[in-house]
């Protein structure tokens, strides 16, 4: 498939998954109490740190190594990678799981904190599942798998949230982390299924598969450990600092950004593989005229975008969202802002993820996040949500700095 057309339908899938995305955190926000809509921000954040370290370990390192290998080979690598992240991830969900029922026992949380770490828990395994064939069928160019995978999702979770509102509304903050993760394994088996991939392979091959991974993947770890911390920081500073009615303001009114999110997700899926495979037949020339021009076109999409919704938040805000969600406007326009700057940042750190140079990568995101702890803890402390955002993207600006001036000893 060309570049041209993996690109529009990549573009197509993300753009419906936006759509999709925001119109269940709208419905999240109208049909739960504005301290429930923040412990489930809380545990969006949570899964998503699920995911990002699967990128790190797995996803990501399947791209960069696979086209290194051959045919039967090269499959079996990535069906010894399906296997192998439950190896990874499940003992630290079981893990949480216990730790949540002894801490419950005790008397130190509440009953909400329990049912809301065993939702997570459980619908990590789902979500891995669909992650991981995501992140399969983009490196071997095939979007419209993905896009027939994510629109069966969809069809499920939205069902599931239906299904739930009706009979158990009380608890919808719990129940929508659950079904969340039930639609993920179902569209991830389906995917499973389809893709003719047998994961059952010999422990031998499924550790000798992790042992590769794991060469650059401990550098990507870190990194994203580092990249979590300045992220999602603000939504547990804000949740100590500020209490979970401003983690949700600061949520809801990222909202109206995640079109821009997940067009850049759309990006770096469709991106990769290309510039992986680019890399391993020597044609850097070729990649650095693609950065280029996936700078520009991603710059201008968002700028379009922002202005677009910068012309409409007024009308959007108040025929969206009820009357306890204030400050949405000034916090839109600061989350405009940090977007514009994380576009740039993002195609340097692609880039050098093509390269494998993750320790740069992590020693530049361990400044960065620092900055943004410490200005976090001050900002927040006169300014709320919205000096959450503006510590957020004063981090961006300087890990972007520093990634471009590393992108300059790689091509």
């Amino acid at each position: 498939m060309s570049p041209g057309k993996g690109m529009v339908i990549s573009f197509f899938d993300q753009s419906v998954l936006s759509l999709a995305n925001f119109l269940i955190g709208v419905f999240m926000i109208r049909s739960t109490a504005k301290s429930d809509y923040g412990t489930y921000a809380l545990a969006c954040a949570v899964v998503l740190f699920v995911t990002s370290v699967q990128n790190a370990l797995i996803t990501t390192q399947m791209t960069v190594l696979a086209p290194h290998g051959r045919g039967e080979e090269r499959e079996r690598f990535c069906s010894a990678l399906a296997a192998g992240q439950y190896l990874i991830f499940l003992p630290p969900a079981l893990l949480a799981f216990a730790a949540a029922a002894i801490a419950r026992h005790a008397g130190l949380v509440d009953i909400t904190a329990l049912e809301m770490v065993m939702a997570v828990s459980a619908a990590s395994v789902g979500v891995l599942l669909r992650e991981f064939f995501r992140g399969f069928f983009f490196r071997q160019l095939s979007p419209g798998k993905v896009l027939a995978m994510d629109l069966l999702y969809l069809l499920l979770l939205s069902a599931g949230l239906a299904a739930v509102q009706a009979t158990a509304p009380g608890r919808l903050h719990v129940a929508a982390v659950l079904v969340t993760g039930a639609a993920s394994f179902l569209a991830g088996a389906a995917a499973l299924l389809g893709s003719g991939m047998n994961p059952l392979l010999r422990l031998r091959e499924i550790l000798s598969a992790l042992a590769q991974v794991w060469q650059q993947g401990k550098w990507a770890l870190v990194g994203v450990a580092i990249t979590w911390l300045q992220d999602q920081s603000y939504i547990y500073l804000l949740t100590i600092l500020a209490g979970s009615a401003a983690t949700a303001e600061a949520s809801a009114s990222r909202l109206f950004l995640a079109p821009v999110a997940l067009l850049n997700t759309s990006f770096a899926r469709t991106l990769l593989p290309r510039w992986a495979a680019l890399r391993h037949s020597g044609e850097n020339e070729q990649i650095r005229r693609m950065v280029k021009k996936s700078m520009v076109l991603m710059t201008a999409a968002i700028i379009f975008y922002v202005a677009a919704l910068l012309l409409l938040k007024d009308h959007l805000v108040s025929g969206l969202v009820t009357g306890e969600y204030g400050d949405l406007g000034v916090l839109i326009v600061l989350w405009s802002f940090l977007f514009l700057v994380q576009a740039a940042r993002s195609r340097y750190s692609w880039l050098l993820q093509v390269f494998q140079r993750f320790g740069t990568i992590t020693g530049a995101s361990a400044v960065s996040a620092i900055a943004v702890l410490l200005l976090g803890m001050v900002l927040i402390g006169r300014f709320g949500a919205r000096g959450s955002i503006m510590a957020l993207a004063a981090g961006e600006v300087i890990l972007a700095l520093l990634l471009r001036r590393e992108c300059g000893n790689v091509v």
